[in-house]
């Protein structure tokens, strides 16, 4: 099944790049845990940038929230992003200055 990608990052300071909307999940196991677990699909797949910086990097998918009982593939299991640092100069550029 497609499900979203949730990347985790301060996304006020950085701008990210190179990610896919969603990533391929595929779970096994109880036939009936499977289903539920489809069709609520209650669980998540994450991205986590939160201690990396600026630059290139591969990160790790992992999920959250799925039944224990299950096993599960992601496919990609790593993705490549890049972090650059977000530009606010133009964030101002609107106001009206009275001088």
């Amino acid at each position: 099944m497609s499900v979203p990608l949730q990347i985790n990052a301060n996304t006020d300071k950085y701008f990210i790049t190179g990610y896919p909307q969603k990533v391929k999940v595929t779970l096994e196991g109880n036939a009936s845990l499977v289903t539920v677990s489809a069709n609520t699909q209650s669980f998540r797949i994450i991205a986590d940038l939160t201690k990396l910086g600026i630059g290139r990097h591969t990160v790790q998918l992992r999920e959250e929230g799925l039944n224990k009982e299950l096993t599960y593939t992601i496919d990609p299991r790593t993705i490549d992003v890049e972090i650059q640092t977000r530009d606010n100069k133009n964030a101002d550029s609107g106001r009206f200055q009275q001088g």
